[in-house]
């Protein structure tokens, strides 16, 4: 009785481990949600990969305001950049590194998409668009300097400023 009792506890363990999805993390596939604000019900979102010069679909789905919008697949991506758009539109850049991290959620405004993209369960894709942002406050300070030196060039053009910046 008591071997009865212990095989059906690891069994039910074992059961609950398969079918439960915090415990099966390992299972390949991917589900990428994409959570749209200002997408229009029936429009075409398309999920796709960077092949050089080439963005193939790999796969699509009809927006839902309703529902989840979700791409999902039985198979694992391949590692690689890959891109999320509709209407021909490109709205979001994002890596796939490996097999464990193909379920996150990308959340997104189409009408500022740059501004408000982010990464759900997905960090190295959140920290890479946080230091696109960074760069992008940095490139108004480049172009002050920028600015500046050429006004000193033109101003000091016999100094050595103008000496140094020619080859």
């Amino acid at each position: 009785m008591n071997k009865w009792i212990n095989c059906s506890l690891l069994f039910s363990i074992a059961v609950l481990w398969v079918f439960n999805p915090a415990f099966s993390q390992n299972i390949p596939g991917y589900s990428i949600t994409a959570k749209i604000v200002h997408c229009e019900e029936g429009e075409q979102l398309f999920l796709q990969q960077y092949k050089g010069k080439n963005l193939p679909n790999i796969d699509s789905l009809s927006f839902s305001i309703d529902k989840e919008n979700a791409f999902k697949g039985n198979q694992a991506l391949q590692s690689g950049m890959y891109a999320l758009s509709f209407n021909k539109t490109l709205l979001a850049n994002f890596f796939i590194s490996d097999e464990n991290s193909q379920n996150f959620t990308i959340s997104l405004d189409i009408q500022n998409p740059a501004q408000t993209l982010t990464f759900t369960g997905s960090p190295e894709n959140q920290a890479f668009i946080d230091y696109l942002r960074f760069l992008g406050t940095k490139q108004h300070t480049q172009e002050e300097i920028n600015l500046k030196g050429g006004q000193l060039q033109k101003q000091f053009s016999a100094s050595m400023l103008a000496c140094l910046s020619k080859p």
